[in-house]
């Protein structure tokens, strides 16, 4: 119990499943499949999710794995293309926030449908950029809204940024996602739920840990080294 206690407050400080390999001196098989354990134990944390009242949303994009780009003519696309996978992030002034995957490039209405809908109570005031495809989402939810040019308001101090709190985000889990470099982009579902823990209340980490060991011993799941190893040789293959 102490060495899971211990393993998971490395990740709530945006550890890199290569310094905790080293640090706690392990064989390169085991921290991938204890973060394995952690992905399956969180599935499904963010389901119950509903941002209320003010509430923030926006996009990131993160790139494919060099493996999985897509190039014309020996180049690469560039811009919102199919090498970018885009984050749906939302969050409110109670300090909840949500994440998960949106497809592939600039998203379309559907998409943002599918990400956002049954994760915003009706009627809550949006406050967003002048992304189009927003707007049907507007519309079926019945929100209130705000909307800001992303350009002009990405001149503002932080603390003016009427998307201020988004855009932390924003940033933040590209940092989290960075800091394992190299992972497995069939696994960014398990990667948002935990950063999706990390963000959300409570603050204190190790409260963060009971609630994480608690979900564990509520619903039990196996997944075992074999099997995850299998898994992983699989989807690489």
């Amino acid at each position: 119990m102490s060495a899971w206690v211990d393993f998971l407050l490395q990740l709530f400080s945006f550890q890199s499943v290569n310094v905790m390999t080293r640090e706690d001196r392990r064989s390169d098989t085991t921290i991938p499949f204890w973060l394995g354990k952690v992905f399956t134990v969180l599935d499904g944390i963010q389901d119950s999710m509903v941002l209320k009242g003010r509430v923030q949303i926006d996009e990131a994009f993160y790139s494919v794995s060099a493996k999985e780009a897509i190039t014309v003519d020996g180049k690469l696309l560039r811009g919102l293309s199919k090498n970018k996978i885009c984050i749906a992030i939302g969050c409110d002034e109670s300090g909840h926030s949500y994440l998960t995957r949106g497809g592939f490039g600039k998203p379309s209405a559907k998409r943002i449908m599918e990400a956002y809908s049954s994760h915003i109570e009706r009627g809550s005031l949006l406050i967003h950029d002048m992304e189009t495809a927003h707007r049907k989402l507007v519309e079926e939810l019945e929100l209130r809204e705000e909307v800001y040019n992303s350009k002009t308001i990405s001149k503002l101090d932080d603390a003016d940024n009427p998307l201020g709190n988004v855009n932390r985000l924003c940033y933040l889990v590209k940092r989290f996602l960075n800091s394992h470099s190299g992972f497995d982009r069939d696994d960014l579902n398990g990667y948002l739920d935990l950063f999706s823990v990390m963000m959300n209340p409570p603050v204190d980490k190790m409260e963060k840990v009971v609630l994480v060991l608690n979900r564990a011993m509520d619903n039990p799941k196996t997944l075992r080294f074999r099997d995850f190893y299998n898994i992983k040789s699989s989807s690489e293959g």
